[in-house]
């Protein structure tokens, strides 16, 4: 987990990175962003492409 690190997260996007890849438990970064209640990791899953 990138721990709310939002310009890790668009640095691995940038450089090819899945956002809509899911884990060993089936679930994908927006769906643990949403979980966690973590508003700004959504909005920059987001911003970035993410859909799942």
């Amino acid at each position: 987990m990138l721990f709310g690190r939002k310009d890790l997260l668009a640095e691995l996007a940038h450089a090819g990175a899945h956002l809509d890849s899911r884990d060993a438990q089936g679930q994908t970064p927006m769906a643990i962003a949403a979980k966690q209640g973590n508003q700004d990791m959504l909005a920059t899953l987001r911003e970035l492409g993410a859909v799942h």
